[in-house]
C-alpha cells in the first residue's frame, strides 16, 4: 500500500467512528458554567476547543477528563454571546476524532443576582479579573473581566458574611455565617466546610479571612469576650466587653494560635471612651508579611498594629496616639479599612473619614522605617464624594500607580485609579460589596489560550 492510499485509509477509518451524543446544559443551573456531558465507546481523553464569535476574544481549551462518562464545564463565559465548540476525543491508540463545531448562546446573569453598569471601560486599564462579593439578602461571588463583563458567579442561596479572599490555588475562601469557613472552587464544588460550633470552638468570625501561603493555616480575625470593672465607662464592676483577636486554625479545625487585643491593652485603664455595646477596637482587616508579622486594622481606634505573630507582641502602632509621630497632622487617618503592604508603596488603606471631621474618604499609604521611627506617606489621594463612604470599602495595588478601589454604600463602585486620583476604569454594580480583589489569572489552571 503506497503512503497516499495509507493516508486515505487512515482518514475514512476516523470519519467512520461514530461521534457520541453530547449533551448540552448548565452546570448546578449557573448560566455562567455551560458544560457538556457524553459517554465514549471506550476510555478516552477528552477535551472541549470554544470560542465566542466575537473576533476580538481568544480560542480556549478546557483541561482534559479521562475515563468513559464525560463532564466538562467551559469558563470564562461571556453573558448572551453567541459560542462555537467542538469536542476533541482520544483514545488509548492515540487516535484523535473531533466533533463539528456546534453552537451554543450563553445566557445573561439574572438581575436577581447581580448587574453591573458599565461606567469607563478601558481594557489597557489592566490584564485579569476583578472578584466581588454580594452578601446582603443572599451572597453571590463574581469575577468581572476588563471589559465590565461577568464571567464568572457563584450563588449561595443564603446569607453570607462580608469576609472573603482568593487563594493560591485559585479558590475562594469566606466566612458564609459567624461560625462556618468555607472554600468553593470555579466549579461550584466545595472543598471545605468547617464548622466552628460542631469542632467545639467557641469563637465568631468576621471582617477577614485568609489561608496562609506557607503554613496553609486559616487566618480569621475573631470576637473575644471578657469580664473588667468598666463602672467609670458606664458599665459594672464584672461587665462583659467584646473585644477583637486573630484566631489561626488548622484546615481540620485545630487552634494552632489565638491573640486578643486584651493580650495588649486593659479595657480598665483605657483613657479613651469605650462603647459597651460595640466591639472594642472593631478590628476590620488583618495582612501577614513573609517576616511572621501581622498587620491588624483597629477601626475604632484609628490604628494599624503590626504584629510579632510568633511573640504575640505588638512592635508598633501607626495612627492616631501611635508610635509614630506624623509630620503633617492631615496624614492621620479616621475609620480606615483593608490593610494591605505592597513594595512600592508600603502599608496602605482605605481611609474613609467622617462626617463631620473629614468627608473625603481618602487611599493612604505609609513608608515604615522602624529603625528611625518615620512613617512617610507615599501615597495620598483625596476621593471624591462619590467615591467616599464612611463604611466598609477597600483599595489594593495593583502595580504601581494603579490601585483597585471599592465603595461601597448602597450600591459598589469599583474604580481603578492612579496616583494622581484620575480614574481610569469603573463599574457599578446593584449590591454593596465589602471589598474587590484584583485576580489576575483565575482560570489559569483549568483553562488555556489557543491560537485562532
Amino acid at each position: 500500500m503506497n503512503r497516499f492510499a495509507f493516508f486515505i485509509t487512515i482518514v475514512l477509518a476516523a470519519c467512520s467512528v461514530k461521534l457520541p451524543d453530547f449533551k448540552f446544559e448548565f452546570h448546578r443551573d449557573n448560566t455562567s458554567l455551560p458544560k457538556i456531558t457524553f459517554t465514549t465507546k471506550d476510555s478516552a481523553t477528552t477535551w472541549v476547543e470554544y470560542y465566542c464569535a466575537d473576533p476580538t476574544q481568544p480560542v480556549f481549551q478546557t483541561r482534559p477528563s479521562h475515563g468513559v462518562h464525560h463532564e466538562i464545564t467551559l469558563l470564562n463565559i461571556k453573558p448572551a454571546k453567541e459560542y462555537h465548540y467542538k469536542v476533541q476525543i482520544r483514545y488509548k491508540k492515540n487516535k484523535t476524532i473531533a466533533s463539528p463545531w456546534m453552537t451554543f448562546r450563553s445566557k445573561s446573569i439574572p438581575d436577581s443576582l447581580l448587574t453591573v453598569e458599565k461606567i469607563k471601560i478601558d481594557t489597557s486599564v489592566f490584564q485579569g479579573y476583578i472578584l466581588i462579593r454580594r452578601f446582603f439578602k443572599f451572597g453571590v461571588d463574581a469575577l468581572i473581566d476588563a471589559e465590565g463583563d461577568i464571567v464568572w458567579y457563584h450563588s449561595y442561596g443564603m446569607p453570607v458574611r462580608r469576609a472573603f479572599s482568593w487563594t493560591a490555588d485559585n479558590t475562594i475562601l469566606s466566612i458564609v455565617d459567624s461560625a462556618r469557613i468555607q472554600e468553593i472552587d470555579l466549579y461550584g464544588n466545595v472543598l471545605l466546610d468547617l464548622d466552628l460550633e460542631k469542632n467545639g470552638l467557641p469563637y465568631k468570625v468576621h471582617h477577614e479571612i485568609f489561608r496562609d501561603k506557607k503554613s496553609r493555616h486559616l487566618v480569621a480575625i475573631s470576637h473575644d469576650s471578657r469580664k473588667f470593672n468598666l463602672k467609670r465607662h458606664g458599665g459594672s464592676v464584672n461587665q462583659p466587653l467584646m473585644g477583637d483577636g486573630i484566631l489561626e486554625l488548622s484546615e481540620k479545625g485545630q487552634v494552632i494560635k489565638y491573640w486578643s487585643v486584651f493580650d495588649e491593652l486593659n479595657p480598665e485603664k483605657f483613657p479613651g471612651s469605650i462603647s459597651l455595646q460595640e466591639n472594642w477596637g472593631h478590628a476590620n482587616a488583618v495582612w501577614p508579611d513573609d517576616s511572621n508579622h501581622f498587620y491588624i486594622s483597629f477601626r475604632d481606634f484609628n490604628q494599624i498594629w503590626k504584629l510579632d505573630r510568633k511573640a504575640g507582641k505588638v512592635v508598633w502602632k501607626l495612627g492616631m496616639g501611635g508610635d509614630f509621630v506624623l509630620k503633617n497632622p492631615d496624614d492621620y487617618f479616621i475609620r480606615q479599612h483593608s490593610v494591605s503592604l505592597h513594595p512600592d508603596y508600603g502599608v496602605e488603606m482605605f481611609d474613609n473619614g467622617d462626617h463631620s471631621k473629614r468627608p473625603n474618604s481618602r487611599v493612604l499609604a505609609f513608608r515604615i522605617n522602624e529603625i528611625e521611627q518615620q512613617a512617610v506617606t507615599s501615597t495620598k489621594v483625596v476621593l471624591p464624594l462619590s467615591l467616599s463612604s464612611y463604611r466598609m470599602c477597600s483599595v489594593y495595588p495593583i502595580t504601581k500607580n494603579k490601585h483597585l478601589v471599592c465603595t461601597t454604600k448602597k450600591d459598589g463602585i469599583i474604580s481603578v485609579i492612579d496616583d494622581t486620583g484620575k480614574i481610569l476604569w469603573q463599574v457599578r454594580v446593584n449590591h454593596a460589596s465589602y471589598r474587590a480583589y484584583w485576580v489576575p489569572n483565575p482560570f489559569s489552571d483549568l483553562i488555556s489560550r489557543k491560537a485562532r
